[in-house]
């Protein structure tokens, strides 16, 4: 019975690892600051843009009957930049089945982590998620009972390695608790892009049931980004276990994106300057290319080339100039990408503001604009221009509803020589509750303005 229970297990475990292995996500938003160097780890500043997570020991922990499954969920936590959060940045958890040690916890040098603890006996997932200001990460883990058990560790601290550094991967075998000594054991990696194994990929359990071998991360081409890698530990008897490591990008190549403009927001005709600001180990790039892109050019464009070389103080700077003056505009957002040669990015968003002196002021004749029952209004849209009138402009006035009153006359009118489009209003509640109405003025250049009128019942 015990034997056929092992083998429901390791289909459950081959189930379970399908889906859940490459379940971290992690979504971002580009908030370009300033950076700051503390000790030998890059922390940058400003607001969290990537999160992701990782598991320990591993994304499927296999345990065996009558205890509870523990695994440690760790997130790192970087800015748009690319740099590590800032100590004591907050994090909020959550997972769909087991309970968590903490559901807030706080960044050391980047990262925090959290204990997820199954129900006894518990076969299946659950979804842990983690939020850092506007940004989320997720990450399916998952647990199997079985007598038969082989765990995989690394010593690498949560299982985290810096772009050429090395770990040591050790899978440790048990049946019934007790270890299994003198069974061969094979390492094997999903990808060996970022890394390979220094010296042999197999072992031979001993008599603590322990099989290691040395895993060597090579993550450190120019255009690097951080990679996550899977690997699996096979006994000659099909029992299999894996761990999955993050291997980072060098943390000391970066590009940052910014502007002269106050708070990254720009009048609807005024210029800025662009600047994107290229560092390696803490030293300015000099000489580098860098091509500025716009993801649209309806709001503005380049006033000149659009790639600049970077100076002496690894700065390459181009111009911008707004163009968000047309009558019917509202406040635009654009995002400038900076790309240099050796494949560094970085993006910074523009807030493009609509000219601010273009108003409509939507009022109406009734006192606190309150209505009685079947009261009347004179409702007036007075529409301005650098505070002259705008004459001529059609306006259009609509209801939410006309349950409780409609127009006398028409609902369009052009305003006159002050500024003004004005229709009447009749009231109409015959409810026994007041009654709250919203009537939107829509220029026909696209400006709108509301009020709202209270209508008391009878």
């Amino acid at each position: 019975m015990p034997k056929m229970r092992c083998w429901r297990g390791w289909l459950l475990l081959a189930l379970l690892a399908s889906g859940l292995l490459g379940g971290c996500q992690k979504k971002s938003f580009d908030a370009p600051q300033d950076d700051t160097t503390v000790g030998n780890t890059f922390l940058g500043s400003g607001n969290a843009s990537e999160l992701t997570l990782l598991a320990l020991p591993s994304d499927v922990l296999m345990i065996e009957p009558d205890k509870e499954g523990v695994i440690t969920i760790t997130a790192l936590v970087k800015n748009s930049l690319g740099e590590l959060m800032p100590d004591d940045t907050t994090v909020t958890w959550t997972a769909s089945v087991g309970t968590l040690e903490d559901s807030v916890t706080l960044t050391k040098d980047g990262t925090t982590s959290v204990k997820l603890t199954f129900p006894v006996n518990y076969t299946g997932w659950s979804e842990v998620r983690a939020f850092a200001d506007e940004t989320t990460g997720s990450i399916r883990v998952g647990v199997n009972v079985t007598d038969s058990v082989i765990a995989v560790t690394s010593n690498a601290a949560n299982n985290i390695v810096a772009a050429t550094g090395r770990a040591t991967i050790t899978a440790r075998v048990t049946t019934e608790g007790q270890f299994d000594s003198g069974v061969p054991v094979t390492f094997s990696l999903s990808s060996d892009n970022y890394g390979s194994w220094s010296g042999a990929n197999s072992d031979v359990t001993d008599s603590a049931g322990r099989a290691t071998v040395n895993f060597q991360a090579s993550n450190e081409a120019a255009s690097a980004t951080d990679q996550q890698i899977v690997i699996t530990a096979e006994t000659s008897d099909g029992r299999k276990g894996t761990l999955t490591l993050l291997i980072l990008a060098p943390e000391n190549r970066l590009i940052f994106v910014t502007s002269n403009a106050a708070n990254n927001t720009v009048a609807a005709t005024d210029t800025a300057t662009i600047i994107a600001k290229l560092m390696t180990a803490g030293q300015p790039d000099s000489a580098v290319p860098v091509t500025f892109t716009l993801d649209s050019d309806d709001y503005g464009n380049w006033v000149g080339a659009n790639l600049d070389v970077t100076d002496t103080n690894g700065r390459a700077t181009v111009n911008f100039q707004a163009n968000n003056d047309s009558a019917s505009a509202t406040d635009r957002q654009v995002t400038i990408t900076a790309t240099t040669d050796d494949g560094r990015t970085g993006k910074l968003t523009l807030l493009i503001l609509a000219p601010e002196n273009r108003l409509i002021i939507v009022t109406s004749d009734a006192p606190d604009n309150t209505l009685t029952a079947t009261g009347s209004t004179t409702i007036t849209a007075t529409l301005t221009t650098d505070g002259q009138a705008d004459i001529g402009v059609s306006v259009t006035f609509t209801l939410e509803t006309n349950t409780y009153g409609n127009w006398t006359g028409a609902s369009t009118d052009e305003t006159d020589s002050a500024g003004k489009a004005v229709v009447n209003f009749q009231a109409n509640n015959m409810t026994t509750s007041d009654h709250w109405i919203i009537i939107t003025a829509k220029a026909d250049d696209g400006r709108t303005g509301t009020l709202t009128l209270l209508i008391k019942k009878p």
